[in-house]
């Protein structure tokens, strides 16, 4: 079960990140992807080295997010779903 409502054009992408230490990190990595317009919703969790979004894949892609958690400083990769 997803922890976002979507709507018709809204994707959800879980991001594995490397390098978040403190939760000053993890609001950055967080800032950075709810500035990203097409975002609506982004859960970070430093505990996991996660960021789940949720987008609207018509303004915004998985690639366009990983770049501005690139852009912050932090390495991050798709997680793919098992």
């Amino acid at each position: 079960d997803s922890q976002f409502k979507r709507g018709d054009t809204e994707m959800e992408a879980t991001f594995k990140i490397d390098g978040m230490s403190c939760e000053h990190c993890q609001a950055r990595v967080r800032a950075a992807l709810l500035e990203q317009a097409g975002v609506s919703a982004a859960n970070v969790s430093l505990a996991n080295g996660t960021a789940t979004v949720l987008y609207d894949a018509q303004v915004t892609s998985p690639y366009a997010l990983l770049q501005a958690i690139g852009d912050v400083g932090f390495d991050a990769d798709l997680a793919l779903e098992e």
